[in-house]
This record gives C-alpha cells, structure tokens and sequence, in this order.
C-alpha cells in the first residue's frame, strides 16, 4: 500500500514538472516573437518619422516582417549561401554613392578659362538633386584648373574685373577665388585688388573694397593701407565709399600724423553731412579719437542743438564705454534729465543710473524731474 502511493506521488511529480515545463516553454517563445515584432515595428515607424524624402531605393530590413514570413527563408536580396541575417550594408552605401555618380565632366575647351567659366554660370541654377551634384564637380574642376595654373588664375580676374560689381558672376568668381588652397586664391585676389586701387572710377572703387574686405589680413599690406587712406581722405567718392574704406582701417595701423588727417576729414564730412548720415560718420570720429576728444566731442553732441540720432549715437557709446565717464559729461546729462521738454529725458536717466556713480540726493533730483 505504502509502495504503491510512493509511485502515484512520483508520477504526480513528473507531471507537475511537465506540465510547467511546457508552459514555460510557450510563455518564453511567445515573449521573445512579441519582443521581436515590436522593435520591428518601431524602428518601422521611426523611418516612417524621418521625413518625406525617400530614397531612390528600398531597403528590405525597413519593413516589419509578418509572424509567418519570419518562418520563411531569408529575403531574396540577402546571399543565402553566406551565414548571416544581417543584409550586407557595404553593398546597400556603395549604392547610395553611385546614386548621383558621374563620369568626369568633359569641358568644351579646356583652354579657355573665360569659356570654361561662362559654360560653368550655365549650370549654376540647378533645380534638381542630380543637377546640383553634377554642380559641385564642376565647380571642383574648375578649381583645380584655377589652382594648376597661374596663367588661368590671372585671366579669370582680369575678366572678373570688367564685370558690374552687382552681377553673379562676379561674387561667383570672388567666391571660388577664395576657395583655392594654399592661400593662391588669397594672393591673387590682394594682387587683383592692388590693380583696382588705381583706378578711380566707382565700379574699380567698390570692387576694391570688396576684394580688400573678402581677403584675409589684406589691409596689414602697407600698399592697400595706404590705398584705403588715400581713398577716404582724397578721393572724389561718395560718404558711402569712404566710410567703407575707414572700416577696413583699425587706428592702430596708422600713425599720430595720419590719424589726424583721418579725424580732420572725418569732422569735416561730419559738418556736411546732412542729418540722417551724421550718425555714421560719428562712429568713425569716435574710434579714430582719443579718450579726451570722445569725451569732448560727447559733450558737444549731446546738446539739444543736434540731430536726435546723434544724440542717440552718443548715449549709446557712453553705455559701451567708448566715451568715458566724466564730471562735465555728467552735468550735461544730469540737464536733460531734469528737462521735462527734452525728448532725450528718459534715456539720460537710464545714462545716469546705470553708468554714472550718482548720490541718493541725485536720484531724487532726476525721479522728481527737477
């Protein structure tokens, strides 16, 4: 009787431990077939996210297979006879670099660096992928050409200037100028400006300045410091041009005697100016001055006598700090900020509260108005 419970208790035993095994079994495939369809379908949905822009290709492994495909052999794309799952991505990147691939781009004439040029303008407006591709080879070409050839080099600018200062094809060319290696294009361009620097009519006079302002460190050459001089002070051009070619001039480049011919024709156009172009001169005059003289110079400017932006140009200097503080300068703006009739009241006291060191009793004095 004893035996023969032992043996019923064995049996119930082993199959309790079939019965969980199974189910364990089941649950764990189950798991794994629910894991595996859900990063399928994420990264699905990930690529369905990354925009409309589509390749001109699919990839197979982008799908989420159905349970009964994953079943199924691997898809027919993917070599079967080799030992891996994985779709071979080496095959799928030399694809997409073959996508806009091109033979070397044959040239009408090689010879011609002005044709080559104008046949290069033709294709400067692409619309389509593959055009803007095949775009940027030519470009490349033609830049090697420019960098293996000085005599070409020198023929694309001298063409370059006698064109309009505002077509394309001259900013293209300053452009892919500036692009050579080695610094060739950089020279070329300062030798190119040196040329234009004397001539004196205004087309000369703006591609100069373009040439000098799109040139590294051109203006440490002592001849263009001295054409960019000669050019604001003795020049017959407009405000505009000369105000151009001080702002490719920093003090420290020239000397004392200079920089007082600079300020001595600067206060002269600011005296002629009308009223709207004051404020530009008036930066020039500021930086080209010394300390005294900004502060002198502020304490004449800020006076209801002159243009409101001028005054404007003043104040913002003061909070810059390229006009210093002084005694006097706080008494002129102390007097506009107690006049209820100056248009300028509000913003001399922000002057005086934010830059000035002003006592309790002086506050009072400007919150009151009087």
């Amino acid at each position: 009787m004893i035996k023969f419970r032992i043996l019923l208790l064995v049996a119930a035993l082993i199959g309790l431990a079939f019965f969980l095994g199974y189910r364990f079994g089941f649950s764990e495939a189950k798991l794994e077939h629910s894991l595996t369809s859900l990063a399928l379908s994420q990264h699905k949905n990930q690529d369905a996210s990354a925009g409309d822009t589509q390749l001109p290709f699919t990839h197979p492994w982008l799908a989420a297979p159905s349970s009964d495909e994953l079943a199924k052999s691997p898809p027919s794309n993917v070599d079967t006879n080799n030992d891996q799952s994985e779709p071979q991505l080496d095959d799928v990147n030399d694809d997409m670099d073959a996508v806009f691939e091109f033979d070397e781009y044959q040239w009408q004439n090689t010879n011609d660096i002005v044709a080559m040029f104008n046949e290069l303008m033709t294709q400067a407006e692409p619309t389509t992928d593959e055009g803007y591709a095949l775009f940027s080879q030519m470009i490349d070409q033609f830049r090697t050409a420019l960098a293996d050839s000085p005599e070409q080099l020198n023929t694309l600018l001298t063409y370059m200037m006698t064109l309009e200062f505002e077509s394309r094809d001259f900013h293209y060319i300053t452009s892919i100028v500036q692009g050579l290696t080695d610094g060739v294009g950089q020279t070329a361009m300062q030798n190119t400006a040196l040329q234009l620097a004397q001539r004196s009519d205004q087309a000369s006079q703006q591609q100069f300045l373009h040439l000098v302002s799109s040139t590294y460190q051109s203006s440490d050459d002592p001849e263009i410091l001295n054409a960019l001089v000669g050019l604001a002070l003795y020049s017959d051009a407009d405000t505009y041009t000369k105000l151009h070619a001080l702002d490719l001039v920093m003090p420290f480049q020239v000397n004392n005697t200079e920089r007082q011919q600079i300020l001595s024709g600067l206060n002269t156009m600011l005296d002629e100016a009308p009223s709207e172009g004051k404020s530009a001169i008036l930066s020039n005059v500021l930086r080209f001055s010394s300390s005294q003289q900004r502060e002198n110079l502020a304490r004449t400017m800020i006076s209801r006598n002159n243009d409101i932006d001028v005054r404007y140009s003043i104040l913002d200097n003061i909070h810059t700090g390229v006009i210093p503080k002084s005694a006097d300068l706080k008494n002129e703006l102390m007097n506009i900020a107690v006049n209820t009739d100056d248009p300028m009241q509000e913003q001399a006291k922000h002057a005086l509260m934010y830059v000035f060191d002003i006592s309790n009793e002086e506050y009072q004095r400007i919150n009151q108005g009087q």
